[in-house]
């Protein structure tokens, strides 16, 4: 029993670790783009990227159970840099409603790259080949999160030439592409307070598969219970790595689009 509980551990160790790149990530794309384009490019990506960011919180809300008593997805008031929010309740007796305030807190970055993956499908004319790249991620073991994560850091490379190949640029549908994925990008991460929720639905959650875990080894059914729990918390992770990567490919780009104009300047 104690072994299959410590399997998932690595896994929930890389998820930590994925959330804070993605956190990380995400306050350096603001930066830069508050850089580019001042308040004004917030609020233009955000028309899309913090009403996808706010509807994702309110769905997987009501998903959970928990009852919505406020949804505002534009706010945009530059003194607090507040662009939107969600209010909700949940019963704090309910282990289901307090193990959702996680699934709540990342549906925004989960569903945003699932959006952002098909738009990719769909738009991107290399389509094929930057969905067998990140197929190609899907395969690599998360059971040492070293070796998952530099895997991921060495296939990158590939990865930014396939997304941003120079042939792509010449299809209109890339550009409406570049713009609405850029958007949920942009808006996809969680806030300082969704994250603090995360924290508290993790540790229920954590829990209550180890009680499945737990019932499922005394029922002898304990396998199939570690193959389903393990690919649950395999795709999350993948998705959370799918979404490093779409955010890191956004900052290069506005870092591109940034050295760019300093040199036009400077000549």
């Amino acid at each position: 029993m104690i072994t299959l509980a410590t399997n998932f551990v690595p896994l929930f160790m890389l998820t930590v670790i994925l959330m804070a790149i993605l956190r990380f990530l995400s306050k350096h794309i603001m930066l830069m783009l508050y850089r580019l384009a001042g308040w004004k490019g917030v609020i233009i990506t955000g028309w899309i990227g913090t009403f996808f960011h706010e509807m994702s919180h309110a769905l997987t809300a009501v998903l959970f159970g928990h009852k919505i008593t406020a949804f505002r997805p534009y706010v945009f008031d530059t003194s607090t840099g507040a662009l939107g929010y969600v209010g909700h309740s949940w019963n704090s007796r309910s282990v289901y409603q307090r193990s959702g305030l996680f699934f709540i807190a990342i549906s925004p970055c989960i569903l945003g790259t699932i959006a952002v993956y098909f738009l990719a499908v769909y738009l991107v004319p290399n389509a094929h080949q930057v969905v067998d790249y990140l197929a190609g991620i899907s395969w690599i073991p998360q059971s040492h999160i070293a070796h998952y994560l530099w895997s991921v850091i060495l296939s990158f490379p590939h990865f930014l030439g396939q997304l941003f190949a120079l042939h792509n640029f010449v299809s209109f549908k890339y550009w409406v592409f570049l713009f609405i994925a850029g958007s949920l990008i942009i808006h996809m991460v969680p806030s300082t307070t969704d994250l603090r929720n995360a924290v508290q639905g993790m540790f229920i959650l954590f829990l209550l598969i180890f009680c499945v875990l737990f019932w499922a080894w005394l029922l002898g059914v304990d396998e199939i219970a570690v193959l389903y729990i393990y690919q649950f918390a395999a795709l999350l992770n993948f998705l959370l790595a799918l979404a490093c990567l779409f955010s890191l490919a956004c900052y290069l780009l506005f870092a591109a689009i940034a050295f760019l104009e300093e040199v036009g300047v400077s000549r």
